[in-house]
Parts: C-alpha cells; structure tokens; sequence
C-alpha cells in the first residue's frame, strides 16, 4: 500500500470549483503516469477525502476511470444541501 497526501487550493467560498477539481483531477494523471516510478499500481488507485474535501475527491474520483474506491470521510457529498462554506452571491448548485 502506498499513500500520496495531497492539499488543493482553497474553492473560495465555491466561487473556485472547477480549479479545485482540475487540480485533483492533475494529481490522479500525474499518479497513474507515474506509478512504475512510485511502485504502485495504476489500475489500483483509492481516493480518500474528508470534511470540506469530499464535494471535491468524490466527483473527481467518480470520474477517472483508474480509480476503484472513494472514501467519504464525514463530509457532504451533494454541496446542494449544505450551503455553510458558500460566499454570498454564489448561486444554488443544480
């Protein structure tokens, strides 16, 4: 087993979604080009997110397809219901 800690750049109050999930989107490329480099396994890959993490590694994980296991460690996972850490002016997510 191998791990890989990793800390994005702030949302900003969710103004700065799309940025947070590129950057992880970046780290889960960078991993799976280079895992002979780190001993991992490439088809092997978990995400495990926490807090105010999880409406971010969720849907990024979802997403590439070398990922088999998300981890939701006591966070929201539908930024819909929870609007706590929104800036004002930032509309209802859909």
């Amino acid at each position: 087993m191998a791990a890989i800690t990793f800390d994005h750049r702030s949302s900003e109050g969710r103004t700065k979604i799309e940025p947070v999930l590129d950057q992880i989107r970046l780290l889960l490329e960078t991993v799976e080009q280079e895992a002979d480099a780190l001993g991992i396994d490439p088809k092997r890959v978990a995400v495990w997110s926490g807090s105010a993490g999880v409406p971010f590694g969720f849907p990024a994980a979802l997403a590439h397809p070398s990922v088999r296991c998300q981890v939701a460690f006591y966070g929201p996972m539908d930024l819909r219901t929870d609007d706590s850490r929104t800036a004002p002016g930032v509309p209802p997510m859909c």
